[in-house]
């Protein structure tokens, strides 16, 4: 996640001040006087590049009338040892929507101010495993400039994060198969709602083949197994489902050669969300354990074992941490 903190204040006493860049300059300011917009990334990283979020450091925002879609200020930041820091001058008296979107620069991202949405371009998204591609948004509604103010807001991530980890590499490795690469095919949505979070345009996205995650700088959230794809899907709020399919080949002495191509159904995803899907996926049949928990520091688990191919076991997290297991024969949800 990421924290935004803003001062809101009266806009008669910005004579002479002028924006700050810095948050040693933002302390200068006399007191009660300029609108400051503190924006800092989360200070719990997890020691591993994957969802640290140092890669979005643009930050792009608009400041409308509340109600209105018709900005009357757009700009931009760039975050500096995880920190953004914006000036503005608003009126006294009056409400504003102020709306944020965190991005890297080189992301596939159209932010559009006169419709407060983001457009994914899946044309410029090829590439499996690309952290690129992390971004978060909050916009902040209704907000009454009627003297000195302060606020924390959080910046949360439109995206599921899907991962697929496996145990078994050293064991085709063995068999001739290296170098390996993988291609994910899967739906996700193209727009987003940075007001009220919806998504729409849902699509199918297919990566191009990529080569796995670095397995000395990227840990799988699950101990024991080794990321074979790592990858951001724009998702709604709400938990849906959906079909996802694998391929791994290897590319040992320039020659593609596949070797298992993962297909799962009814995968869960969620916004801001973890599903991790992991087992000894070259080598065993698909086999389900699910595991469903809150936030996006926790997981969806989907963990592939060696049983018998028509049964599945769903487990949900439920309230004080319980777990509850089940069995079907067509998929978990």
């Amino acid at each position: 996640m990421k924290k935004l903190l803003f001062i809101a204040l009266g806009a008669a006493t910005l004579a002479g001040i002028t924006s700050c860049s810095n948050e040693d300059e933002m302390l200068q300011l006399p007191s009660g006087e300029g609108q400051t917009f503190v924006i800092n990334m989360p200070g719990e990283l997890r020691g591993r590049s994957f969802g640290d979020g140092a890669t979005a450091s643009q930050l792009t925002y608009a400041v409308y009338e509340t109600g209105s879609q018709v900005p009357l200020k757009e700009g931009t930041a760039t975050f500096s040892d995880l920190t953004a820091t914006v000036n503005l001058n608003l009126v006294n008296g009056r409400s504003y929507d102020i709306v944020f979107w965190a991005a890297a620069p080189s992301a596939p991202y159209t932010f559009d101010a006169a419709t407060q949405s983001i457009t994914i371009d899946y044309t410029d998204v090829k590439v499996g495993n690309d952290e690129n591609r992390d971004a978060f948004f909050k916009t902040e509604a209704a907000v009454a400039v009627d003297g000195p103010m302060q606020r924390t807001i959080t910046l949360t991530r439109p995206f599921a994060q899907i991962n697929f980890g496996t145990s078994d590499l050293d064991e085709v490795a063995s068999l001739g198969f290296t170098d390996l690469k993988t291609s994910l095919s899967v739906k996700a949505y193209k727009t987003l709602n940075l007001v009220d979070g919806n998504v729409g345009d849902e699509t199918d996205v297919v990566f191009d083949m990529t080569e796995l995650p670095d397995a000395a700088a990227e840990a799988f959230p699950v101990q024991g197994y080794d990321y074979l794809s790592m990858n951001y899907l724009l998702m709604p709020a709400d938990k849906e489902t959906n079909d996802v399919s694998l391929k791994v080949s290897s590319f040992a002495n320039g020659t593609e050669r596949e070797l298992k191509t993962v297909a799962l159904s009814a995968v869960p995803m969620q916004r801001n969300y973890r599903t991790n899907i992991y087992g000894a996926l070259l080598t065993n049949p698909a086999i389900f354990d699910v595991e469903i928990l809150p936030g996006f520091d926790d997981d969806n688990n989907v963990s592939v074992e060696p049983r018998h191919q028509s049964s599945r076991r769903c487990s949900r997290r439920q309230g004080g941490g319980r777990r509850q297991d089940f069995r079907q024969h067509r998929g978990c949800s």
